[in-house]
């Protein structure tokens, strides 16, 4: 298939499936959702366990970016005091928040869920693993050869910007903008007339008029996405073909769209499960990762 045809073909089937999601996002949620009446949190495994580690992804490829940027000055920085006194341990730095928040994060998830409250023992968990997560991180990458790691640099860069701009623009517009209300959150309250659609601006003014009722400010964050969004990180794999010519064949590119594109859709599809997004939340995020991965690869890859 022609290529500009298969990228105009792939636009208009989202327009569509996004214009059925704007018409029909409430059904989809009623349809989808695995919520018992008056229920925030839903006890679907699916659901669950993907909320959990949902996120996961988008620290595992911050702290690759990391490790690669280590190597990097490794091999190209000639003054040794800067590099071992300032240049490594920085990134080390960035490598072990990378893990401790996603570890942070998988733990919060689990307190919601399991029930049991984090003390400073879980905090002193948190740091360990971060701590021997960064370590075997960075020694696994010694093995890797300087050429590849010159040529990783860019994929690096890729996902930096990629992580940043793309949770900046979602976690800004959720709160400020749009504050929509998660469908969870009106089905504990079964009323569903506080549903508004996407394009619907609310601001903050749904969480202060329904405030009273003990739902905190995250219950009107439901567009778009943020697990969503974090696992769109997944997309810059797309750029992979463009670094490596070994990759650079039909086969390894079309490994390298479907499996970004499945692991996007089982999470995006989980959170719709869940009730915390709607159709259009997880669409919209999706959107919004993979056009910063395309500006990216334009920017960065080349």
């Amino acid at each position: 298939m022609n290529k500009k045809l298969f990228i105009w073909l792939g636009i208009a089937v989202f327009l569509i499936i996004f214009v059925i999601s704007t018409i029909y996002d409430l059904q989809i949620s009623y349809l989808i959702a695995d919520l018992k009446s008056g229920e925030y949190y839903s006890s679907n495994a699916f659901a669950v366990i993907f909320e959990i580690i949902g996120e996961s992804p988008l620290y595992l490829f911050l702290a690759f970016a990391f490790v690669i940027i280590f190597w990097w000055l490794f091999y190209n920085v000639k003054n040794k005091r800067l590099l071992n006194f300032l240049y490594l341990p920085l990134a080390s730095v960035a490598i072990f928040l990378s893990f401790y928040f996603m570890v942070a994060r998988i733990l919060k998830y689990l307190e919601i869920h399991q029930t049991f409250a984090l003390n400073q023992y879980f905090l002193i968990l948190s740091l360990f693993l971060s701590l021997i997560f960064t370590i075997l991180t960075i020694f696994s990458l010694k093995f890797v050869k300087q050429e590849n790691i010159e040529k990783l640099l860019s994929f690096a860069f890729l996902i930096l910007f990629v992580a940043a701009f793309s949770n900046l623009i979602t976690q800004f517009i959720k709160g400020n903008i749009f504050g929509r209300m998660r469908f969870q959150a009106m089905n504990q309250l079964e009323d569903f007339s506080y549903f508004t659609p996407w394009f619907y601006i609310n601001g903050t003014s749904l969480y202060e008029n329904l405030s009273g009722l003990g739902f905190s400010v995250d219950a009107f964050k439901s567009f778009p996405s943020g697990h969503t969004t974090a696992v769109g990180i997944s997309f810059t794999l797309i750029c992979l073909p463009l670094i490596f010519e070994k990759l650079n064949n039909k086969k390894s590119k079309l490994f390298y769209w479907i499996i970004p594109f499945i692991i996007v859709f089982v999470v995006g599809f989980s959170r719709i499960v869940a009730g915390a997004h709607f159709s259009t939340d997880v669409l919209m995020a999706m959107l919004i990762t993979f056009s910063l991965t395309i500006l990216g690869k334009y920017l960065f890859i080349k």
